[in-house]
């Protein structure tokens, strides 16, 4: 798909030590997602996340969308 590689790269591992993911994880779940809805991605922008991160859709990628989400509309 369109780009894939630069969505690969955004999504990088937790870093080693770190209990929580850091900050700038959650805008780049959204950034996936997004991209996985926008090109039709096959599974769509969860399956996007999960597949870039190697994570299972549910309950993993749901719940970080969700998370991501949710930080998202407080900063707003």
């Amino acid at each position: 798909h369109p780009n894939e590689l630069y969505y690969r790269m955004l999504a990088r591992p937790k870093p080693p030590g770190q209990r929580h993911w850091p900050d700038d994880h959650w805008p780049r779940v959204l950034a996936v997602y997004q991209w996985g809805r926008e090109t039709s991605r096959p599974g769509g922008g969860s399956k996007s996340v999960a597949d870039m991160w190697g994570v299972a859709v549910d309950p993993t990628a749901w719940r970080w969308l969700a998370e991501a989400r949710k930080r998202r509309a407080a900063t707003t």
